[in-house]
């Protein structure tokens, strides 16, 4: 089909915009991309595998924040960008240096992840795993600080995307695509890659 896969084709129809007539939505998409796409390859840049930016992360932060995966909400963009300018001297993430871009980003992930926000969120359900039948799920602790809050979503959207990418899941980890007997101990050496199959597991 001349080059054309199933997968290609899926994510063409997903990236399809939401609102072509309306005017300035496509210089609107574009602009919230480039921010996403910046901050996504600060916390998964391209080394020897494609980083975050390359696998087209802050075109699916845009298209999940939109439909309010992960907790977003229709503020979330924009409180995002909102926190980021504050925090960086000169009032704009996107026209800072790289260095001013990452020292910035690196403040709001150490104050979110440091050990008193980690307690205040309390423990919630981990991705790849299921709720107990009958049991109340975690409730959202509202007293988290809007940046901590938007942190959280931010990060986790950027994880999500990129490991779902097909880099992300055949370069990245190892991915098997008929998975052999089911083993619960297999023998780890350094430099051994997570299974793709079950990525979401491995998070911890």
């Amino acid at each position: 089909m001349n080059g054309i896969t199933r997968r290609s084709m899926l994510m063409a129809a997903t990236a399809l915009p939401l609102c072509p007539l309306l005017h300035g939505c496509r210089d609107r998409t574009a602009v919230a991309e480039d921010f996403f796409d910046a901050v996504a390859d600060i916390v998964i840049p391209r080394t020897g595998t494609s980083g975050a930016k390359d696998v087209g992360a802050g075109a699916y932060m845009q298209r999940a924040f939109a439909h309010g995966l992960f907790g977003a909400g229709d503020d979330t963009a924009q409180a995002l960008r909102r926190i980021l300018d504050a925090r960086t001297p000169g009032g704009s993430f996107l026209s800072a240096a790289p260095s001013v871009r990452l020292a910035t980003l690196t403040r709001l992930d150490t104050d979110t992840f440091s050990s008193t926000a980690t307690a205040a969120a309390g423990a919630p359900l981990q991705p790849g795993t299921t709720q107990a039948a009958g049991a109340t799920p975690p409730a959202i602790d509202v007293s988290l600080s809007e940046p901590t809050r938007i942190w959280r979503i931010a990060k986790n959207a950027i994880v999500v995307g990129y490991y779902m990418s097909e880099p992300g899941a055949s370069t990245e980890l190892m991915y098997e695509p008929v998975p052999g007997r089911f083993d619960p101990d297999i023998p780890y050496r350094p430099g051994d890659k997570y299974l793709a199959n079950n990525w979401q597991a491995n998070i911890g």
